[in-house]
């Protein structure tokens, strides 16, 4: 999960019934690796509507687990 100009709203992204997917989180401090994200197909975002520029990557992981586990 990461936020770029090619990020998805997590909301709006369903992976197909036969894809396996990974999910990937980085850190407020250091993000996802460059290398990571060249080889990802999707990029997805949670967007922020207030203050706060991103979430602790426990919460934003308990979000994404609940959307799509």
């Amino acid at each position: 999960m990461e936020q770029s100009e090619s990020s998805i709203d997590f909301r709006d992204f369903m992976p197909r019934k036969d894809e396996n997917i990974c999910i990937v989180l980085g850190n407020e401090i250091e993000w996802v690796n460059k290398k990571i994200i060249e080889m990802a197909d999707y990029l997805i975002e949670l967007p922020m509507f207030w203050k706060k520029q991103s979430l602790n990557v426990a919460t934003a992981a308990g979000i994404l687990m609940y959307k799509f586990l």
